[in-house]
């Protein structure tokens, strides 16, 4: 007898016969999936890479005895390991912020900070913090009071590799503030790499930072560890074992360590690309704030032991908030649907309603009148807000779709420009523009701020809102009525 029990609403309905189909048996065929765009497929490549490389160096480390050959293979082991760990780390970060970029190119500034950092490079940007001061470097790494240990870590340590750190995201906003300034095209490479806003900023951070971790650690920190070591004891496998107690913690560290700095300086950049109006106060200030706690870090041991629990706790919290507020700021300039669950909160959650009315008690006396209420505020509609593009009017109702290249009196000069009138979610009376076009937008804002609006980003409308287009083309925000 056929089973006749109704489904719940939402419920798949079982299919009618019992074969698998080919997808199903065969599911990397399927036209429903796409391995190649999964950051888990990364993993798995990378995966499929490292461990047979690691098995095969650590069959060649137990055919020989010879020193010298065992010191590269231990090399190429903690490398292959440091750099799986870390890719761990940030393919998990770019899978759960999902920025629209390929992921290449966050991986620029992996590779650029790894390789400024083993370059001669490095000395140079390091110089006006380690050598201008006398004796920096004795207080910075043998101050014997808190105070002297932490000034020379907060110059040697904090200023010196938190710089040196920013220098892809900077570059990234150094584009963006050439394109605003019409200096520069927005296309090509250019296009790519450019600092949108605090998410791509935090991203090149956490990823800069990874590539910090990767130099230091790999190819300084433990190589040389394990050699001190083995000349110690005369015997290879102790250093090796030591090496290794200090590779797991410095790479465990991350978003308590070279990562999370990184990324709080990442956001201040992001954000000054956002709010060019307070730049140099929003980089500087992030800068500064993590490198004091880099200091911190690293001369907390001359008060306790325990003290670095404190450290690490506040560089942890502090990182992980720039990254969920860059992903909100993210939501909200590409005009996406807002995450109402989770760690990102876009409105407040309404109170659920009683789930049944309260019962008037017996004989209870007939209640008094209302008073009339106060008429609600009336809303105001958004068919007053137009936008005036030299002399066009243009109505801004919710969902409306306008051209620019379809307005005959712009003579062809609105070519790309397309956007949609998009309505705020919660509240009725305001609307935001999406560029839904090929070419980005530069806003300027009531405050007199500048914002660059990117494809399938958005801008928040109000009188006083101008919007640069393209060719010169210039649009404002107008109240009718």
């Amino acid at each position: 007898m056929a089973d006749r029990r109704p489904h719940a609403p939402g419920m798949p309905v079982p299919r009618d016969h019992d074969e698998a189909s080919f997808s199903e048996m065969v599911p990397f065929r399927s036209t429903k999936i796409d391995l190649k765009k999964s950051s888990l497929m990364m993993f798995g490549v990378i995966t499929a890479i490292v461990a047979p490389m690691l098995y095969i160096t650590m069959m060649m480390d137990g055919q020989t005895n010879d020193i010298a050959t065992k010191q590269a293979n231990f090399t190429w082991q903690v490398s292959l390991t440091v750099f799986y760990m870390l890719a761990g780390i940030m393919l998990g970060v770019y899978a759960y912020t999902r920025p629209g970029r390929p992921i290449w190119i966050y991986g620029i500034a992996f590779v650029a900070t790894t390789l400024i950092t083993m370059s001669p490079l490095f000395s140079i940007l390091a110089f006006p913090f380690r050598n201008i001061i006398p004796n920096v470097m004795q207080m910075g790494l043998a101050g014997q009071t808190f105070v002297e240990r932490f000034f020379g870590m907060l110059m040697i340590a904090g200023f010196t590799e938190e710089w040196t750190k920013s220098i892809p995201g900077l570059i990234g906003a150094w584009m963006t503030f050439q394109v605003m300034a019409g200096k520069m095209k927005d296309s090509g490479f250019v296009a790519q790499y450019r600092v949108r806003g605090p998410l791509d900023g935090v991203l090149l951070g956490i990823f800069s930072g990874a590539g910090f971790i990767m130099a230091e650690t790999a190819f300084e920190y433990v190589p040389r560890e394990v050699m001190k070591i083995a000349q110690q004891t005369g015997v290879w496998e102790a250093g090796v074992a030591q090496a290794l107690t200090l590779l797991v913690p410095r790479v465990a560290q991350s978003f308590g360590g070279h990562i999370g700095w990184s990324a709080i300086v990442g956001y201040g950049i992001g954000l000054a690309v956002i709010r060019p109006k307070m730049k140099w106060q929003l980089i500087f200030g992030a800068w500064a704030i993590a490198s004091v706690i880099h200091a911190l870090w690293n001369s907390a041991g001359t008060i306790h032991v325990y003290a670095y629990y404190l450290v690490a706790g506040i560089s942890v919290v502090v990182a992980i908030a720039c990254l969920l507020k860059a992903r909100q700021l993210d939501l909200v300039l590409r005009g996406e649907p807002a995450e109402t669950s989770g760690s990102i909160i876009v409105e407040a959650a309404h109170r659920p309603l009683a789930a049944h009315p309260p019962v008037a008690p017996a004989f209870a006396p007939p209640p008094a009148p209302a008073p009339m209420p106060a008429p609600a505020p009336a809303a105001v509609p958004n068919e007053l807000l137009h936008l005036d593009v030299e002399g066009v009017h243009i109505p801004l109702r919710p969902h409306m779709v306008i051209d620019l290249s379809d307005e005959p009196a712009l003579r062809g000069r609105g070519a790309g420009v397309s956007a949609t009138v998009v309505p705020h979610p919660s509240r009725a009376n305001v609307v935001g523009l999406r560029n839904s076009g090929t070419v980005a937008w530069t806003a300027r804002l009531r405050d007199g701020s500048q914002q660059q609006i990117d494809r399938e980003q958005s801008i928040r409308l109000a009188p006083g809102v101008s919007i640069a287009f393209n060719d010169g083309l210039l649009g404002s925000v107008v109240k009718l009525g």
